[in-house]
Parts: structure tokens; C-alpha cells; sequence
């Protein structure tokens, strides 16, 4: 995966003249290799730096290490046995073998290399968040002459669109149809933004923004895939249609649709169309900005939807409200009856969980069964046993929590970024919970994340607190 560029506050002038003072090379030369045409590595001193891997100083100093690796070994060095825990030492080695001053001189000329005098475009089109991304400054270079244009056209709205497909305004304009090309130019260019942002999501590589991986080995170029306007018009026209409220949703860029085959192009498609139905919603009641509002309501749809999916039974996003949560209600009963008379093997649990954990008179159980899950469903009248899917394949665990005066609530946790998260926490009826089960939900994940961190512990307390892992 391509890594991504530190932003910098340093334009090109600057870069070069910090780096003329850092590590003694001249302005001429960092010039030279800025107008090279994609050069396939760049010198420092006796040493090539594999392009365009970019230093960068990580929470995990492991990553950076490994550049250093990958440059010792292009200029056929011996990659030094050091013990990873012991990063200090390894940076002193470092230093003695690529010199003190390698990290700096790695990270400026890279830098004034790869974005050089076209810094100030760059940054506007290619930054993502706080950062750049690596695969939008591939494609801003590959396809340059054509951003040429729109900007000498006024066009700079449209440039997020020549990025997206790689083809001028001409082809973009007959691929994608009047109707949805004037709408584009109508668009501010923020709003483009958002809309192409989105889109990649559906494409290849969408993390890196359609950029395929490439080999540092042999220092080959990366590959850009390119998306058809015909192709890709039907995803383009819904996510016009999307409220900027929906678009910057964290709901709408983060919550995946856990489909068994993934965010495939048709899934995605059907996904900007669910969006489509729940904006409308919202816009009536007046809560496009509520995320909490529109999570619930994403939750519904796509419980039902999947339900039906897998029992053989009819589902539209046509449906009025009342017909959707009937559905929801009467595809929960099927599902739980499914699963209540058996199923009583307990789930293979890759990671350690805590069984049990009690605070503040509340007790969280973890659900182990196919059979718990269906008692829980169908006790708290939600469709918890149709998560029987994602609990077997490890995507989900489900804990039940209950208090003293028989108040429950039923709690999905997940993982991101090697954590565990909350995923969903309902009460019965899929009614919202107290401030006090919120807390204990929260003190389950600081548990299950403690254990997590120290998952390798050479003794436990009894066997029986824990299962997996």
C-alpha cells in the first residue's frame, strides 16, 4: 500500500533553501530533479531513497525503520540484525551507516522531488484530512496537462472530476450526460470534492485512490486504473443527489456495509441509493445533521435488507416507514426461531473476551452461542440473532447487560485499528439506553482493550474468566 505524504507549510523555495543550509546540497541539483520526468530513484549523497517512498515519523517507529531497510538493501548494504524493540540503538546504527542528517535530507528532498513547484496545487487538490494523499498526487501528476486546462478554463471545479476519470472536460462531458455534467458544473468545487472523494470507495484500490500497489524490488511504477464515465455515472448521479450534510457524515464515510462480498460496485451503488432514501427522511424531520438519527436509521434498513437477503424474502427501498420496521420485526421473529432450538457450540473466539464484568450493578455477558444470540433476540425484540453470521466469521461480539432491576441492553463491539469499538448498543425494542449503561458499555471496551494490549500474558486468573484467544 502507497504510503502517504506529510503535509508540509514549506513551499518549494523554502524547502530548497532549508535543505541547501541542512545537508549542503545545492539548489541546482534539488532543481534538476524536480523537472526529471518520474524518475525511478533520486541520490543522497552515496545512498538512493526507493521512490517515492516518503520518511515520515510514525506512532509506529517500526514503519520508518523499514524504509531504511529497503534503502540499505537497493544499494546492496547488509540489513543489520537489530531487535525491533530496541528502535534507539537501531537509530544510532542507522545514523553511523546513512549519516546523521539522513532523516532530514530523506524527508526535504523527497518532499521539493514529488510536489516541487507545484506545492500550492497540489495541497488543494490532493489533500485528504490533514495529509496528502499519495494516490491523488499520482494522478494530479499523470494527468497534469488535462488540469492544465480546466485551470486555464476557469475550470477549477471540475478538476476533482479530471482526477476521478482521467479525461478532459470533452469526453467527461458525452461519457457522463448533459443532465449530470451540468449539474457538475454547477458545483462549487468543495462539493465536487466530496462527491469524487466518495466515489473512489467503490473503485480499485480504494484506498489509495486507484493507484495499484508497485514493487520497491525492481522500483516499478505504480499503475493507475482509470474509471469509465459509463461505468461509473449511475454511483456519480446519486451522490450528486446527496445532501454536503450526508457526504461529510462520518455515518456515510466510515460505517461499512457488511456485505459477504464486499463493497463491490453494485454494492455500493445500492448503498448511495439507501442514503438517498434515508436523507429524504431526514430532511422531512429536519435531522440531516443528526448523525445519531441517521445511524439508526441506516441500521434498520440494512438489518432488514440483510434478513430478507438471506431468508429468501422480498425487500425495496420503496417501502414506507411503517412497512420497513413491520418487516424488521417479522424477519427478527423468523430469524430467532431459526436459530433457538440448537446451536448450543460455543463461537471459536480468535482473542481473548471476559466472559463476565461487573460494575456499578450492572452485569455484561458475553453471548457465546449461536442459541444466546436467539434468546436475546427474541427477550429484547431486536434482530440481534441475524448477527449470528458476523460473530461466527469474528467481525462481531455480542455482550447482554443487565442490571439489578432486570434493565438490559445489548451491546456489538468490533475492531478498528487493532481496537475494539462500539458498533451498536440498543436497548429492548432497539430503544436508545441510559447514560448509566453507556458508561458501563464503555468500561466493557477499556476491559476488552486492556486485554487486548496484554493478550500474551504468561498466566491469567482462572481459565474460566476468558474464552479464545
Amino acid at each position: 500500500m502507497l504510503d502517504n505524504i506529510p503535509l508540509s507549510s514549506t513551499t518549494t523555495e523554502g524547502t530548497e533553501n532549508s535543505h541547501q543550509g541542512n545537508c549542503g546540497q545545492p539548489n541546482e541539483e534539488i532543481l534538476k530533479m524536480q523537472i526529471h520526468q518520474n524518475p525511478k530513484c533520486i541520490q543522497i549523497g552515496n545512498y538512493y531513497s526507493c521512490f517515492p517512498y516518503f520518511y515520515r515519523r510514525s506512532k509506529a517507529p517500526e514503519l520508518a525503520l523499514s524504509l531504511k531497510d529497503k534503502i540499505l538493501v537497493h544499494n546492496n548494504l547488509s540489513v543489520p540484525l537489530f531487535n525491533y524493540d530496541d528502535v534507539a540503538a537501531r537509530n544510532r546504527d542507522y545514523a553511523r551507516m546513512l549519516g546523521i542528517r539522513f532523516n532530514d535530507r530523506f524527508s526535504k528532498i523527497n518532499y521539493a522531488l514529488w510536489v516541487g513547484k507545484d506545492a500550492v496545487q497540489i495541497h488543494r487538490f490532493c489533500q485528504v484530512g490533514q495529509i496528502l494523499s499519495a494516490g491523488l498526487v499520482f494522478r494530479f501528476h499523470a494527468y497534469r496537462k488535462l488540469i492544465d486546462i480546466a485551470l486555464a478554463n476557469n475550470e477549477s471545479h471540475l478538476v476533482p472530476a479530471i482526477l476521478f476519470f482521467g479525461t478532459g472536460v470533452n469526453q467527461l462531458k458525452t461519457g457522463l450526460g448533459s443532465q449530470l455534467w451540468k449539474t457538475l458544473c454547477n458545483n462549487s468545487f468543495s462539493r465536487n470534492r466530496l462527491i469524487f472523494l466518495n466515489a473512489y470507495r467503490c473503485g480499485k484500490f480504494p484506498d489509495t485512490m486507484g493507484v495499484s500497489t508497485y514493487s520497491t524490488a525492481i522500483l516499478k511504477k505504480p499503475k493507475l486504473f482509470n474509471n469509465t464515465p459509463e461505468k461509473y455515472k449511475p454511483i456519480i448521479e446519486n451522490l450528486s443527489l446527496l445532501p454536503t450534510s450526508i457526504l461529510k457524515s462520518i455515518i456515510f464515510q466510515k460505517r461499512t456495509f457488511r456485505f459477504e462480498t464486499g463493497t463491490t460496485h453494485s454494492n455500493f451503488l445500492f448503498c448511495t441509493q439507501l442514503f438517498l432514501r434515508i436523507s429524504t427522511t431526514a430532511k422531512k424531520q429536519r435531522k440531516l445533521t443528526d448523525e445519531s438519527f441517521i445511524d439508526q436509521a441506516w441500521q434498520l434498513i440494512i438489518d432488514t435488507y440483510r434478513m430478507a437477503r438471506r431468508l429468501n424474502e422480498p425487500f425495496s427501498l420503496d417501502w414506507s416507514e411503517r412497512r420497513i420496521h413491520r418487516e424488521h420485526n417479522r424477519l427478527s421473529h423468523e430469524y430467532t426461531k431459526l436459530l433457538y432450538p440448537n446451536h448450543l457450540t460455543e463461537y471459536q473466539f480468535t482473542m481473548p473476551w471476559v466472559r463476565v464484568i461487573g460494575r456499578d450493578g450492572i452485569t455484561a455477558s458475553l453471548l457465546t452461542t449461536p442459541h444466546s444470540l436467539a434468546v436475546e433476540g427474541s427477550e429484547m425484540h431486536h434482530c440481534v440473532a441475524s448477527y449470528h453470521d458476523y460473530v461466527y466469521s469474528g467481525h462481531s461480539i455480542i455482550f447482554s447487560l443487565k442490571d439489578q432491576h432486570n434493565v438490559r441492553s445489548t451491546l456489538e463491539l468490533g475492531h478498528e485499528e487493532n481496537k475494539v469499538v462500539i458498533l451498536q448498543h440498543r436497548g429492548k425494542y432497539n430503544d436508545d439506553v441510559s447514560p448509566l449503561f453507556d458508561a458501563m458499555a464503555q468500561h466493557v471496551v477499556d476491559i476488552q482493550n486492556a486485554l487486548l494490549t496484554e493478550k500474551r500474558l504468561n498466566s491469567r486468573s482462572t481459565p474460566s474468566e476468558f474464552i479464545g484467544g
